[in-house]
């Protein structure tokens, strides 16, 4: 039976926690969804209220794109303060999203940017793409995950506000 000293369970009880600690460091964005009860449109299914999926999508593209691109001293807090999807739900039928050039998606947002400590950069903006039918429809025709148009929309903004 081997021996565990209490030097070697020091050892592993660090190694969680720098695991932890270097975890917690590479989701450098943090995102806050303000009263989605009053969102504009923020569900894929029939229903009028937030879906918990919907915001989970946006969130969780917000941190992969922050992990791609802010570097390791940086934080972004992102508040997201209202939703309007690509299309409008086809109220004939359940779960059918009708895309028209007149409703293209939405995303109200503001943000600070963090480096070391330090504020760098902090605004408010509505991300838009009036253009989402022909700017993200090659995207969109390849990609298999839900919200294409939107997810492309954000994707352009990050690049060009954090990336640069």
């Amino acid at each position: 039976m081997p021996t565990f000293s209490f030097a070697r369970f020091i050892q592993i009880a660090a190694g969680t926690a720098l695991l932890a600690a270097s975890a917690a460091a590479g989701s450098a964005v943090s995102v806050h969804f303000e009263n989605p009860a009053q969102y504009t449109d923020a569900s894929l299914g029939a229903g009028q209220a937030a879906e918990p999926r919907v915001l989970a999508i946006i969130e969780d593209h917000l941190q992969n794109l922050g992990q791609r691109c802010l570097s390791g001293d940086a934080a972004l807090e992102v508040r997201v303060l209202d939703i309007d999807l690509a299309g409008r739900q086809q109220w004939s039928r359940q779960n059918l999203r009708v895309m028209r050039e007149s409703d293209w998606p939405r995303i109200d947002i503001a943000y600070a940017l963090r480096r070391s400590g330090a504020d760098v950069a902090a605004g408010r903006q509505q991300v838009s793409d009036m253009n989402y039918l022909w700017t993200g429809s090659a995207a969109a025709r390849s990609d298999t995950q839900p919200m294409p148009y939107e997810r492309a929309m954000l994707t352009r903004w990050f690049n060009a506000r954090f990336c640069g």
